[in-house]
């Protein structure tokens, strides 16, 4: 918040060099809007948004568990129940779980991107794998909300392979994989050079996320062709994608937060518009 005494140090200081009848003037409406400024900032702790985000992923864990603990107290085919159920279950897309965990995925791409965008590091080669990263991420979050993988891709891939077998009976990650393994093959130099503690950190949740995305997909998968239930490894699958990108998240802002970087959001008006009205 600006200082009251310095405003008002300023307007009189203004205020003597306006010159009624001249041009070039400084203008009341001017002075007004001046003073009307107004700055605020959001502090934000890794620990403590990394604690809240977990918080939120336990609320998704729980209500996904209660909305299949009380089935039994709806009658058949309750639609007061379907109601529930879908918007809980994390099994399901565009609900509840999705929405957390696409504004996670979104998230964790816009750190990458203030990252990229700081002072220490837009001027050195280390500015793409950040960028990388940051487009990674909201396409990741894209693809979470609008259900890319297990729709459009892998109804594709099956209508040209057909349905696979044992642990590839979902075909949309043999696509997936390839490319996380290419991926990640690149960005083991980014690894190298940065400090020991964020390399593990960005290790840790990527084998936490992809230990649910891929490798619990695929243990679901297997228990799927076998005719088997799979309603506990959704859990643990879901759980480990969210948890994975909360210690990314994390991971994220110890980073910026020991880079002193900070974010400045301005509002601007377009020319001719006017902050206050006309007299």
């Amino acid at each position: 918040m600006r200082n009251g005494q310095g405003a008002l140090a300023h307007f009189f200081n203004a205020r003597k060099n306006v010159i009624p009848g001249r041009t070039g003037g400084v203008s009341e409406k001017m002075l007004a809007r001046h003073l009307i400024q107004d700055e605020f900032e959001v502090v934000m702790n890794p620990r403590r948004i990394s604690l809240f985000l977990t918080k939120i992923v336990a609320l998704v864990v729980v209500g996904h568990i209660v909305a299949n603990l009380i089935e039994p107290l709806f009658a058949p085919g309750s639609i007061a129940y379907a109601g529930i159920y879908n918007f809980f279950n994390m099994g399901a897309e565009s609900n509840f779980p999705t929405f957390v965990s696409t504004l996670n995925l979104l998230f964790a791409g816009l750190l990458c991107a203030f990252i990229a965008q700081s002072r220490t590091i837009r001027r050195g080669r280390q500015r793409y794998y950040w960028w990388g990263m940051a487009l990674g991420l909201m396409l990741m979050g894209f693809d979470e909300a609008a259900m890319i993988h297990e729709g459009l891709v892998g109804q594709i891939l099956e209508s040209f392979t057909g349905q696979g077998e044992g642990i590839f009976y979902y075909v949309w990650y043999t696509l997936y994989i390839p490319i996380v393994l290419v991926v990640g093959g690149l960005y083991v130099p980014f690894l190298r050079r940065l400090p020991l503690q964020y390399s593990l950190l960005f290790v840790l949740s990527g084998i936490v996320y992809f230990g649910g995305a891929l490798g619990m997909e695929m243990l679901e998968s297997y228990l799927a062709y076998n005719g088997y239930a799979i309603g506990v490894n959704i859990i643990f699958e879901e759980t480990f994608e969210m948890m994975g990108i909360v210690i990314l998240i994390y991971a994220l802002l110890l980073y910026l937060a020991n880079l002193g970087c900070t974010a400045k959001l301005r509002f601007t008006l377009a020319s001719g518009d006017s902050a206050l009205p006309e007299d």
